[in-house]
């Protein structure tokens, strides 16, 4: 057994275990040189070749099943057949270089994780602009999904990408809820991915997480505005409070409007509505998918009604700062 590759160059395999079925199949293991190089072209494809030879019984009829493409070799009165299939798209992390890159993106989530909680702070405590917080998270979900599109890579660079699904609020490489959906994906790239349908409400789950502690946090600066209504703290109080009405909730969904889109109608292009969980996960995409359409227009007759305050002082307009820098308010149409 050997590779040809796409150069034409024989590669020798570096191991493989067989088991024995019957009497008439065998189900075999291969373990390639270099996996991650193996399946990742369509018009010139990697063949697995193997040779087979009748030394028992030169007269007698057999067969050699390859379940992996369901390809049959059959041997009849020859001494020696040759076979070869097209080699699929590797992902064998006994491999030492996709061992490697797979553990180091595991523990580049928490470097990240630890990249926007140190930002916020530090922003937050400087008392200005979140914006480039918000610039660094919107980027990272938009490199996220790049190996969800219709080309194929390196399988090990998947790895590489895994770690801006933080931008999404997919905080963990397990799925710790929905275990049944782990191994569930839309298609074949999410497969590649490794980004099964668990991992997608693991992401719904962390978002409405957080807007709870969004809710908790408006709550607590309202309470205390009452108490803390001089000094530098009470300025800082009254600032950050302000920002509920409406920069932060408008940034909150800003920044999970494409997850909740795109999720959605990801759901209901599946159609399948086998269980239980199935079906609410459909009913629930139908409910978000129509929000993502509800939603901006209520935004929009917010800041219709509140058009007088967008043409006003710049105290006004600071609680729209969040949209604002992006229309033009020179007439409702255009913010329209």
């Amino acid at each position: 057994m050997y590779v040809i590759n796409t150069v034409k160059a024989r590669e020798s395999i570096r191991g493989i275990e067989f088991t024995v079925i019957n009497n008439r199949t065998i189900n075999f293991t291969v373990q390639f040189q270099n996996p991650y190089m193996y399946g990742l072209l369509n018009k010139k494809s990697d063949n697995l070749v193997i040779k087979c030879k009748n030394i028992s019984d030169e007269d007698k009829i057999g067969y050699l099943v390859l379940n992996a493409t369901n390809q049959t070799l059959k041997i009849i009165n020859d001494q020696n057949v040759t076979t070869q299939f097209r080699i699929g798209m590797q992902f064998d992390f006994r491999d030492e270089k996709m061992t490697f890159y797979r553990n180091m993106a595991v523990a580049l989530y928490y470097v990240m994780i630890a990249i926007i909680v140190i930002q916020f702070f530090v922003l937050l405590i400087r008392n200005v602009t979140f914006l480039p917080l918000w610039t660094l998270i919107e980027y990272m979900q938009l490199i996220a999904f790049m190996p969800l599109y219709n080309f194929k890579l390196i399988p090990y660079l998947y790895d590489a990408f895994k770690p801006m699904l933080v931008g999404h609020i997919i905080l963990f490489n397990d799925s710790f809820l929905y275990k049944e959906m782990a191994d569930d994906y839309f298609n074949i790239n999410y497969e590649y991915y490794w980004l099964p349908i668990s991992k997608l409400i693991q992401s719904l789950m962390n978002i409405l997480i957080l807007l709870g502690v969004m809710i908790i946090a408006n709550i607590v600066l309202f309470v205390m505005s009452f108490t803390c209504k001089t000094g530098r703290f009470g300025e800082f109080v009254k600032s950050k409070l302000s920002q509920f009405k409406f920069n932060a909730y408008i940034r909150f969904y800003m920044l999970t409007y494409f997850d909740f889109t795109f999720f959605s109608i990801m759901k209901i292009l599946d159609g399948k509505n086998s269980t239980v969980v199935r079906k609410v996960a459909t009913f629930f995409s139908y409910a978000f998918f129509v929000t993502s359409i509800i939603i901006p227009l209520f935004f929009l007759a917010l800041l219709l009604r509140k058009f007088p305050v967008l043409e006003g002082p710049k105290e006004g307009r600071s609680k729209f700062n969040t949209i604002i820098t992006k229309i033009d308010k020179a007439s409702k149409w255009r913010v329209f």
